[in-house]
């Protein structure tokens, strides 16, 4: 059901290359995670001695990756698309919690439920992009992959400072997943 819901959201045709993402070129933008947790190209300074040197270079490599991505498709996406913001009857599904919404790539919204609820659980990813009404192209994939790398350091960044213990274990298992087999 939450696959449909968010179908609903993005539309399952072609995007037109006008509404198709695409990563900034190499050397375009550099900087820190901003405070709104927005990725922009580097490690966070004061917060990347909670990453080993292997780490931060997996998460470049990831960054890096990501502007060679290719075209994504664009929509207005959720933000916090996860359990905790859906609310279930017999028959619907709703969502909730909207302060996050935004146009971005597509994929974007599929990072959490891929390091959390697909992770381990290949059916329920299976039955989400069922009622989605299509499979992620290859480049969809490969940049939901380089975003949970960033995703990780975000949780990283934001959880231990924020008294959220969840998001910091989130953050260590996902990069931990990714050093140990270089996927999701």
């Amino acid at each position: 059901m939450a696959g449909r819901a968010h179908a609903s959201w993005h539309p399952v045709r072609p995007a037109p290359r006008s509404r198709c993402a695409r990563c900034p070129r190499p050397g375009r933008r550099r900087g820190v995670v901003s405070g709104r947790g927005r990725w922009r190209g580097e490690v966070p300074g004061p917060r990347g001695d909670r990453l080993t040197r292997d780490e931060q270079q997996l998460v470049r490599n990831y960054a890096a990756r990501l502007r060679h991505v290719g075209r994504v498709p664009l929509g207005y996406i959720h933000g916090d698309n996860q359990p905790r913001n859906w609310l279930w009857s017999r028959q619907r599904l709703a969502l909730v919690d909207f302060e996050r919404t935004r146009p971005a790539a597509r994929v974007q919204d599929l990072v959490l439920l891929a390091v959390t609820e697909w992770l381990d659980h290949p059916d329920r990813e299976r039955a989400f992009l069922q009622a989605y009404g299509r499979d992620l192209t290859g480049a969809e994939r490969h940049a939901l992959c380089c975003l949970a790398a960033i995703d990780a350091v975000n949780c990283l960044a934001w959880g231990p400072d924020n008294g959220h213990p969840e998001v910091t274990a989130r953050g260590r298992q996902t990069l931990d997943r990714l050093m140990r087999k270089d996927r999701l």
